[in-house]
């Protein structure tokens, strides 16, 4: 291959009706296939996928304005059928495979026998072209129409054998460049894909719930009575009936301020007091100074002085804590474990919601605002981060240990030093750094 030959690329936010009618390539071959995601349940819904100019793009539906994945198929070897899938799971499987075992393998399911050979024979004329080459295999290899030549071709008995023939005879031949994976959307092996926003039904409609009970008599139609009130006065609006026998005893209505048994005074007796009465101040005119009594009783404490935080926020501190010219103890190791409390709770999304996760990020839509959600995997996070106008997702794995992204990328202790890092240095497949969690967004609201 030349090296003035023009690597394809997968056009970045391009809706499906858009890509459908581009005239110049023109799109070879599209329809619905079901897609395989690393998750136990709804392993494989449905996607609509598209080639174009030795890329693959898999929407949420026909009408979608927005890829749910993409790739280019530069670099990658051959398409297989996938063995390994169970009928039971998935009949008409077949397997996209890269020439370097570190790249992601992607499974795709047919409807039929005769739509997975019509796809495979399309998947491999575009992996042909995406890698500069000419068809090589002769005419199994030319895009299927309707007519009756091409379809005996993919009757041929020796169609598999054709179509399964590696591109590269030896592996080592593609090297792979520096910015492969962000030119061509190549995601790692151990990388989950692009296609959590995929259709999936709800839930909740699968729970098994009691029968709601009918009415009496088996009749859905009737109608319960309401309870009849009785009868009373009140309720006809007549007046209740006075108590019969004389009316009830009042007592004498008396005068005197005082009962007869206690002495009128003029002036109530003083209550005791624990305290003195204060002595007259004469330096002040023989008034007591009330300011200097309670100052005496309240002891003083130090005022509150608010100092700027790193985060660029007023925060109240100790002067005690303040770092003095002869040295001591300053409060920043508390300062520093404060912090990264702070940034966890900010940027911790505890919901198990996905799609929701993606929504939130999708929505703010500014350059490093991150979220950290759990994963369907125990004891595992994800890192959703907008990056190159888009979601991007990063498993945050463990292992001796330690946490990281990337397997030859930064391994750390703990997660919140980990995003520290990633808040200085770009991250693994994209020129971007962890900038604001979504929680100190001014946009986001709860």
């Amino acid at each position: 291959m030349s090296d003035s030959y023009e690597i394809k690329q997968p056009i970045a936010n391009i809706g499906c009706q858009d890509l459908l009618t581009l005239m110049s390539p023109k799109c070879t071959h599209c329809g619905f296939m079901r897609k395989k995601r690393n998750i136990k349940l709804f392993m494989w819904p449905q996607a609509y996928v598209v080639l174009h100019d030795g890329c693959l793009y898999y929407f949420k539906d026909e009408k979608a304005r927005k890829a749910s994945g993409r790739f280019s198929l530069y670099g990658y070897n051959a398409v297989y059928r996938a063995s390994e899938i169970q009928q039971k799971e998935a009949p008409w499987a077949i397997k996209i495979v890269h020439s370097h075992e570190e790249f992601k393998t992607y499974y795709f399911s047919a409807p039929s026998e005769q739509e997975m050979k019509t796809w495979m024979a399309n998947i491999k004329r575009e992996m042909l072209h995406a890698n500069g080459k000419s068809a090589l295999y002769g005419k199994n290899l030319q895009p299927v129409g309707k007519d009756a030549e091409k379809d005996e071709l993919i009757d041929d008995p020796g169609f598999y054998q054709t179509v399964e023939q590696n591109i590269y005879d030896d592996s080592k031949k593609f090297v792979p460049s520096q910015d492969y994976q962000k030119k061509c959307s190549i995601k790692k092996e151990n990388e989950d894909s692009d296609d959590e926003d995929l259709q999936m039904p709800d839930p909740a409609i699968f729970v098994d719930r009691p029968p709601v009970p009918l009415p009496h008599d088996n009749d859905p139609f009737l109608t319960l009575k309401t309870p009849s009130m009785p009868r009373t006065p009140l309720a006809m609006g007549e007046p209740p009936a006075l108590p019969s026998g004389p009316p009830p005893h009042k007592p004498p209505r008396t005068t005197d301020l005082f009962p007869p048994h206690v002495p009128p005074h003029r002036n109530p007796p003083a209550l005791p007091r624990d305290d003195p009465p204060p002595r007259p101040d004469f330096r002040t005119g023989g008034k007591v100074s009330h300011l200097t009594n309670m100052l005496q009783k309240v002891p003083l404490t130090p005022p509150t002085i608010k100092r700027k935080n790193r985060r660029g926020s007023y925060e109240k501190t100790n002067p005690q804590n303040i770092t003095t010219s002869n040295g001591g103890s300053t409060g920043d190791d508390d300062q520093e474990s404060s912090d990264g409390e702070d940034d966890w709770d900010s940027c911790y999304f505890p919901s198990a919601d996905k799609q929701r996760a993606s929504e939130i990020i999708q929505d703010l839509g500014e350059e490093g605002v991150y979220l950290v959600r759990p994963s369907e995997r125990q004891d595992e996070h994800v890192l959703v981060v907008f990056a190159e106008n888009q979601c991007k997702k990063y498993r945050i794995k463990q292992q001796s240990g330690k946490y990281y992204l990337a397997e030859a990328g930064h391994h750390d202790m703990r997660v919140n030093s980990l995003l520290k890092f990633y808040q200085r240095n770009t991250l693994p497949t994209v020129n971007a750094k962890l900038r604001i969690p979504y929680r100190r967004h001014p946009r986001y609201m709860d």
